[in-house]
């Protein structure tokens, strides 16, 4: 049990990392863009502007790629961290039924001993 919620926090983290990851590349990616853009502004020439917009259509592109991970790991993690929290309920109302349960035999055990001595 407790390897499982090792393993999913392992799993977990790897996520966020990978998140991390992406949302570094987009923050990169949406800089090149402005960059470029900025590039395009300051272009004199009609052959350069195109190169330069080619660059921030194809930066563009990489961001969304980017940002369609992002929302599907974010999407991911958030089903992964709703069964994990599920399972721990039923482990703690599994919990809670063994130690009533528990109780009850203690009580019932203390009862049969107590009239065995009289």
């Amino acid at each position: 049990m407790i390897n499982s919620q090792k393993l999913w926090l392992l799993k977990s983290e790897k996520k966020r990392s990978l998140r991390s990851r992406s949302f570094m590349l987009l923050r990169w990616n949406m800089q090149a863009l402005m960059q470029v853009r900025r590039r395009v502004t300051n272009a004199t020439t009609t052959d350069a502007k195109y190169q330069a917009l080619s660059h921030a259509d194809e930066a563009t592109k990489i961001a969304e790629i980017h940002m369609e991970k992002v929302e599907t790991m974010t999407a991911e993690l958030a089903y992964l961290k709703a069964l994990l929290d599920c399972k721990n309920e039923s482990v703690a109302q599994n919990n809670d039924n063994t130690v009533l349960e528990l109780r009850s035999t203690i009580k019932t055990l203390k009862q049969d001993l107590k009239s065995k001595r009289f």
